[in-house]
């Protein structure tokens, strides 16, 4: 979620496509723009299938991608899959660079913010047909990763898995010190201020930590609060960010943020994380996958709850996770997508090759009721969280939104703040 990006790189790309048949290379990559290589053909047969993931983080995971492998191979014995595992943080360059050399791979996982990037670049293949005569059903799939994949009308990938950002993690002990009931954690957003400003009369603790850093992950954060008061950032393509909703979101979030350790506009998700299980703050904000990290590293009482809404609403949070996806230069096509489909669409391999939730409904309710906590709680987050902006500039949204978020947190006017990101928002999409 970390990477710079632009569409006119993808633009670029494109232009390489028209250039294929010369000798020569050229390849100039800036976080604005780029001019693409003209790469010699790619005389692939389709005999191999080139397929990338993000590389494993546990033995299981590998093993997972293994079976699946063997599995694809042999339902097509005469297909080759080629797997490449890559480390998430190099991901997406490595992927940028290998379908502007030409050498892009045929099942590509996406993060869910780089799907209509990729689309509406045609990088990668419509799926509406395909997934209609395989029997591919949305009702299968937790909703807001099946609309991750949503541009224009059309579906463009394969839910492979997914996380609701976020989770509640507070300290009880803090808590009862605090004179505040574990057993009842704040379920509104006043109820909320309330037990940070308790805990944050106790000598040398905060009430919560929370990111407010200059990071996409500032972004999914705040989109939690936005949803939970009802608020969005764009809607029918067009940016609508400063609403009353998310006045009253913001203006919470700069009231909540009073009981944070100092610096709060610099803490990323390690620094928030460095705080609680360091026993300094009584709450954290974070995804639900943290669970058996802060376990590890904790000897104190911990829980883990749904986080506090405005009165009279539900608490809403922001979906994150990757998708599959066909590459538009596939040799063969249909290969390509019966292999996002048995990856997608298989329970046994959802479970195997994700230490995530998987995106697949079955799968990720067999999953979250096994490596949950209060998995009844995570499931309802999964069927209610909403997807970040669907739109290929949506890097650039982000950023006008952290520049905001920067601007409160400083002690700027909200509305004043609000407006400008809006127009920022509105100039990305106006002029990608």
């Amino acid at each position: 979620m970390r990477w710079p990006a632009h569409p006119r790189w993808l633009a670029a790309v494109r232009w390489r496509r028209r250039c294929r048949t010369a000798a020569t290379a050229l390849l100039a990559l800036t976080l604005t723009a780029a001019l693409a290589s003209c790469a010699g053909g790619d005389d692939r047969d389709g005999s191999t299938l080139r397929v990338w993931l993000v590389e494993a983080n546990i033995p299981q995971v590998a093993e997972g991608y293994d079976a699946l492998v063997a599995d694809f191979e042999r339902r097509h014995p005469d297909v080759d899959v080629e797997l490449t595992q890559v480390p998430y943080q190099q991901y997406r360059d490595k992927l940028v660079l290998a379908v502007q050399g030409g050498a892009g791979p045929d099942v590509m996982a996406l993060d869910q913010i780089w799907s209509p990037e990729f689309a509406a670049a045609k990088l990668i293949e419509p799926l509406d047909r395909r997934t209609q005569r395989a029997g591919v059903r949305e009702k299968d799939y937790f909703p807001a990763a099946w609309a991750s994949n949503r541009w224009q009308g059309r579906i463009y990938g394969l839910p492979f898995n997914v996380g609701a950002w976020q989770r509640m993690f507070y300290n009880a002990d803090l808590f009862r010190e605090a004179g505040l009931d574990p057993d009842e954690p704040p379920r509104t957003w006043r109820e909320w201020k309330r037990a940070a400003e308790r805990i944050d009369k106790l000598p040398a603790h905060s009430g919560i930590s929370l990111i407010g850093c200059r990071d996409e992950a500032s972004s999914v954060l705040t989109d939690s609060f936005l949803y939970s008061a009802g608020g969005h950032l764009t809607r029918d393509g067009r940016a609508d960010f400063d609403t009353p909703a998310n006045r009253r979101a913001y203006g919470f979030f700069q009231r909540l943020a009073e009981h944070t350790p100092n610096g709060v506009a610099g803490a990323c998700a390690e620094d928030t994380m460095a705080h609680f299980t360091a026993g300094e703050t009584g709450m954290l904000l974070d995804g639900g996958w943290q669970s058996g990290s802060i376990g590890e590293q904790v000897s104190f009482d911990w829980r883990v709850t749904t986080p506090p809404s405005p009165t009279g609403r539900d608490f809403t949070g922001a979906m994150g996770g990757y998708n599959l996806a066909v590459g538009s230069e596939a040799p063969d096509k249909r290969l390509a997508f019966s292999f996002a489909r048995l990856a997608t669409a298989s329970v046994p391999h959802q479970l195997a090759t994700n230490d995530s939730v998987p995106a697949l409904r079955k799968a990720g309710e067999r999953f979250v009721r096994e490596h949950r906590e209060r998995p009844e709680q995570v499931l309802r987050l999964l069927e209610t969280a909403e997807p970040r902006p669907v739109s290929p500039v949506y890097v650039r949204i982000s950023r006008a939104q952290q520049g905001a978020l920067q601007s409160i947190l400083s002690g700027e006017d909200i509305g004043g703040a609000l407006a400008e990101a809006e127009r920022s928002m509105q100039q990305a999409i106006d002029r990608p």
